[in-house]
Protein backbone atom coordinates (compact mmCIF):
# COMPACT_ATOMS: atom_id res chain seq x y z
CA UNK A 1 0.00 0.00 0.00
CA UNK A 2 2.62 2.46 0.40
CA UNK A 3 4.25 1.63 -2.42
CA UNK A 4 1.11 2.39 -4.36
CA UNK A 5 1.34 5.62 -2.37
CA UNK A 6 4.54 6.54 -3.12
CA UNK A 7 3.78 5.95 -6.48
CA UNK A 8 0.76 7.79 -7.41
CA UNK A 9 2.41 11.01 -5.23
CA UNK A 10 5.60 11.01 -7.43
CA UNK A 11 3.35 9.89 -10.87
CA UNK A 12 0.77 12.38 -10.42
CA UNK A 13 1.89 15.35 -11.53
CA UNK A 14 3.76 14.42 -14.51
CA UNK A 15 5.73 17.63 -14.90
CA UNK A 16 7.12 17.46 -11.25
CA UNK A 17 7.70 13.38 -11.73
CA UNK A 18 11.34 14.15 -11.75
CA UNK A 19 11.74 16.45 -9.40
CA UNK A 20 9.44 14.25 -6.74
CA UNK A 21 11.70 11.47 -7.57
CA UNK A 22 14.97 12.99 -6.36
CA UNK A 23 13.48 14.28 -3.38
CA UNK A 24 12.33 10.70 -2.48
CA UNK A 25 15.86 9.29 -3.42
CA UNK A 26 17.76 12.27 -1.76
CA UNK A 27 15.45 12.08 1.38
CA UNK A 28 18.39 9.24 2.47
CA UNK A 29 20.08 11.78 3.29
CA UNK A 30 18.32 13.55 5.76
CA UNK A 31 17.34 9.84 7.07
CA UNK A 32 21.00 9.51 8.10
CA UNK A 33 21.79 12.53 9.29
CA UNK A 34 18.67 11.68 12.19
CA UNK A 35 20.80 8.97 13.03
CA UNK A 36 23.59 10.05 12.93
CA UNK A 37 22.63 12.63 15.56
CA UNK A 38 20.93 9.91 17.35
CA UNK A 39 24.39 7.44 17.30
CA UNK A 40 26.42 10.09 18.71
CA UNK A 41 24.36 10.63 21.72
CA UNK A 42 25.83 7.81 23.54
CA UNK A 43 29.24 8.66 22.75
CA UNK A 44 30.90 5.78 20.72
CA UNK A 45 34.68 4.79 21.30
CA UNK A 46 36.92 6.76 19.14
CA UNK A 47 37.53 4.25 16.61
CA UNK A 48 33.44 4.32 15.87
CA UNK A 49 33.06 8.20 16.49
CA UNK A 50 36.29 8.62 13.38
CA UNK A 51 33.82 6.33 10.92
CA UNK A 52 30.69 8.03 12.10
CA UNK A 53 32.29 11.22 10.83
CA UNK A 54 34.49 9.85 7.95
CA UNK A 55 30.75 8.50 6.44
CA UNK A 56 29.74 11.45 6.94
CA UNK A 57 31.56 13.53 5.09
CA UNK A 58 31.91 11.31 1.95
CA UNK A 59 27.70 11.84 2.06
CA UNK A 60 28.18 15.23 2.94
CA UNK A 61 25.44 15.35 6.00
CA UNK A 62 26.23 17.08 9.89
CA UNK A 63 24.11 15.29 12.29
CA UNK A 64 20.17 16.69 12.60
CA UNK A 65 17.70 15.17 14.36
CA UNK A 66 15.25 18.03 13.46
CA UNK A 67 15.50 17.20 9.32
CA UNK A 68 13.60 14.14 9.49
CA UNK A 69 10.67 15.36 11.70
CA UNK A 70 8.56 16.15 8.36
CA UNK A 71 7.74 13.30 5.37
CA UNK A 72 9.82 13.43 3.12
CA UNK A 73 7.25 14.33 0.07
CA UNK A 74 6.34 18.02 2.37
CA UNK A 75 2.72 17.40 3.04
CA UNK A 76 1.11 17.11 6.14
CA UNK A 77 -0.81 13.76 6.13
CA UNK A 78 1.18 11.88 3.23
CA UNK A 79 -1.83 9.00 2.90
CA UNK A 80 -4.83 11.16 3.28
CA UNK A 81 -3.23 14.56 0.95
CA UNK A 82 -2.53 11.38 -1.60
CA UNK A 83 -5.70 9.49 -1.99
CA UNK A 84 -7.33 12.86 -2.28
CA UNK A 85 -4.90 13.74 -5.33
CA UNK A 86 -6.34 13.88 -9.05
CA UNK A 87 -4.31 11.59 -10.78
CA UNK A 88 -3.90 10.67 -14.41
CA UNK A 89 -4.88 7.32 -14.16
CA UNK A 90 -8.26 8.17 -12.08
CA UNK A 91 -11.46 7.65 -13.95
CA UNK A 92 -12.21 10.64 -15.98
CA UNK A 93 -14.47 13.52 -13.73
CA UNK A 94 -15.93 15.47 -16.35
CA UNK A 95 -19.53 16.62 -14.38
CA UNK A 96 -20.02 18.03 -10.85
CA UNK A 97 -22.15 15.09 -9.99
CA UNK A 98 -19.38 12.62 -11.18
CA UNK A 99 -16.55 14.56 -9.54
CA UNK A 100 -18.65 14.65 -6.15
CA UNK A 101 -18.72 10.85 -6.01
CA UNK A 102 -15.01 10.26 -6.97
CA UNK A 103 -14.27 12.46 -4.22
CA UNK A 104 -16.50 10.40 -1.94
CA UNK A 105 -15.08 7.23 -3.07
CA UNK A 106 -11.83 8.36 -2.57
CA UNK A 107 -12.66 9.61 1.32
CA UNK A 108 -14.03 5.39 1.75
CA UNK A 109 -10.78 4.03 0.20
CA UNK A 110 -9.36 5.71 2.45
CA UNK A 111 -11.17 4.69 5.25
CA UNK A 112 -11.43 1.36 4.26
CA UNK A 113 -8.04 0.18 3.00
CA UNK A 114 -5.55 2.92 5.04
CA UNK A 115 -7.15 3.97 7.88
CA UNK A 116 -9.11 0.53 8.83
CA UNK A 117 -5.76 -2.03 8.31
CA UNK A 118 -3.80 0.72 10.31
CA UNK A 119 -5.55 -1.25 13.27
CA UNK A 120 -3.25 -3.90 12.97
CA UNK A 121 0.16 -2.28 12.43
CA UNK A 122 -1.07 -0.07 15.78
CA UNK A 123 -2.70 -3.11 17.70
CA UNK A 124 -5.98 -1.33 18.11
CA UNK A 125 -9.37 -3.67 19.46
CA UNK A 126 -9.76 -5.46 15.88
CA UNK A 127 -6.47 -5.93 15.52
CA UNK A 128 -5.60 -7.83 18.81
CA UNK A 129 -9.72 -9.77 18.77
CA UNK A 130 -7.65 -13.02 18.42
CA UNK A 131 -5.27 -12.78 21.36
CA UNK A 132 -8.15 -12.25 23.75
CA UNK A 133 -8.78 -15.32 26.16
CA UNK A 134 -12.00 -16.11 27.17
CA UNK A 135 -12.73 -15.36 30.51
CA UNK A 136 -11.01 -18.51 32.94
CA UNK A 137 -9.67 -19.88 30.15
CA UNK A 138 -6.06 -20.50 29.48
CA UNK A 139 -4.55 -18.34 26.61
CA UNK A 140 -3.85 -20.17 23.07
CA UNK A 141 -2.67 -18.66 19.61
CA UNK A 142 -6.04 -18.86 17.51
CA UNK A 143 -8.03 -17.93 14.41
CA UNK A 144 -9.46 -14.26 14.72
CA UNK A 145 -13.30 -15.08 16.10
CA UNK A 146 -14.83 -13.17 12.84
CA UNK A 147 -16.93 -11.62 15.13
CA UNK A 148 -15.66 -8.16 14.80
CA UNK A 149 -13.34 -8.52 11.45
CA UNK A 150 -12.79 -11.06 9.14
CA UNK A 151 -8.68 -9.95 8.35
CA UNK A 152 -7.70 -12.21 6.20
CA UNK A 153 -10.07 -12.08 3.59
CA UNK A 154 -9.77 -8.10 3.73
CA UNK A 155 -5.69 -8.56 4.07
CA UNK A 156 -6.01 -10.26 0.13
CA UNK A 157 -8.27 -8.06 -1.15
CA UNK A 158 -6.10 -4.98 -0.12
CA UNK A 159 -3.12 -6.56 -1.16
CA UNK A 160 -4.40 -7.25 -4.45
CA UNK A 161 -5.51 -3.75 -5.09
CA UNK A 162 -2.60 -1.69 -4.20
CA UNK A 163 -0.40 -4.48 -5.99
CA UNK A 164 -2.24 -3.59 -9.21
CA UNK A 165 -2.04 -0.01 -8.06
CA UNK A 166 1.88 -0.10 -7.30
CA UNK A 167 2.54 -1.62 -11.36
CA UNK A 168 0.14 0.79 -12.79
CA UNK A 169 1.79 3.56 -11.34
CA UNK A 170 5.05 2.22 -12.21
CA UNK A 171 4.29 1.81 -16.10
CA UNK A 172 2.70 5.47 -16.13
CA UNK A 173 5.85 6.94 -14.54
CA UNK A 174 8.10 5.16 -16.91
CA UNK A 175 5.75 5.97 -19.71
CA UNK A 176 4.85 2.16 -20.37
CA UNK A 177 2.00 1.29 -21.77
CA UNK A 178 -0.08 -1.13 -19.56
CA UNK A 179 -0.76 -4.47 -21.04
CA UNK A 180 -4.30 -5.77 -21.50
CA UNK A 181 -3.50 -9.09 -20.28
CA UNK A 182 -2.38 -7.41 -16.62
CA UNK A 183 -6.05 -5.50 -16.06
CA UNK A 184 -7.52 -9.24 -17.11
CA UNK A 185 -5.35 -11.04 -14.71
CA UNK A 186 -6.32 -8.89 -12.21
CA UNK A 187 -10.13 -9.13 -13.06
CA UNK A 188 -9.41 -12.55 -12.66
CA UNK A 189 -8.02 -12.55 -9.62
CA UNK A 190 -10.49 -10.25 -8.28
CA UNK A 191 -13.19 -12.83 -9.41
CA UNK A 192 -11.95 -15.62 -8.17
CA UNK A 193 -12.01 -14.60 -4.49
CA UNK A 194 -14.65 -15.29 -2.04
CA UNK A 195 -17.08 -12.95 -1.90
CA UNK A 196 -17.00 -10.83 0.99
CA UNK A 197 -18.64 -11.59 4.02
CA UNK A 198 -21.06 -9.12 5.62
CA UNK A 199 -20.75 -9.49 9.18
CA UNK A 200 -24.15 -7.35 9.62
CA UNK A 201 -26.86 -7.22 7.48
Amino acid sequence: MECGLTLRYLTQEPSKRDERTMKFITYIKIDKAYWMYQALQSPPDDEMQRKIFEHAKQLGIEPDATSASKHWSGLRAFAWDTFKLEHPLDLPTNDIETKERSERGKKQWYAVEYKHPSSFVHCLETAIDNYIPEEASPFRVAMSSGKTVQPSQSTLFILLSHLHCTIAYALFGMNVDRPAALNALFSETLNSMKPFKRLHS
